[in-house]
This record gives C-alpha cells, sequence and structure tokens, in this order.
C-alpha cells in the first residue's frame, strides 16, 4: 500500500492545471533488480540509485525488515539528497531507513 501512496499522489498525473507543481516519478531499486513486496506485488524500477541526485523529493515508501540496517550506498545517496535540498520523506515502514 505504501507503495501505491507515493505513485498516487506524485506520479503519472498531471497536476499543473490546478497550478501545482510537475514531478516525475522515477521508482528506484538499490539492488538493481525488481522488488516483489511482501504480498507478492512486483514493482519495476528502471531508476538506479545515482539517480537520487535529479531528486528534489525522496519517498522511502517502505523497508523489508525494521532490523535490518539499510545497505550505506542507500544511506549516503539519501544523505547526499538531503543536503542538495531535495525533502526526504518516509511513509510507514521506511521510517527505519531513517
Amino acid at each position: 500500500m505504501q507503495q501505491g501512496s507515493a505513485e498516487r499522489r506524485w506520479g503519472g498525473v498531471d497536476r499543473t492545471i490546478n497550478d501545482a507543481p510537475k514531478f516525475d516519478l522515477l521508482p528506484i531499486a538499490t539492488e538493481g533488480r525488481p522488488v516483489t513486496t511482501t504480498g507478492g506485488i512486483r514493482i519495476e524500477a528502471p531508476n538506479r540509485l545515482d539517480d537520487l541526485d535529479r531528486a528534489g523529493i525522496v519517498v522511502i515508501p517502505s523497508w523489508r525488515d525494521a532490523h535490518e540496517r539499510p545497505p550505506q550506498d542507500v544511506l549516503d545517496a539519501i544523505v547526499a539528497a538531503h543536503h542538495d535540498g531535495a525533502l526526504i520523506v518516509s511513509l510507514c515502514m521506511g521510517a527505519f531507513v531513517l
């Protein structure tokens, strides 16, 4: 559900007719392959961690295990995006990444 919430809010819908800014949603898979949710839904994420340098908003919708530390390159990329001015947002289990 968290992934769908991010997609619904920021992806694929042109809200500029209501004077809202345009967003380009860039799904990113940190491990370079599709992600399968715990509910069995496969998510294609064609973008790479390096693409975070273009982000104005980074949404972390979930994380697979509250007791698992994210890979250091993921944490470094999030911190770098923040230092570059990106807003960092987590949804639900994504808070464990932060």
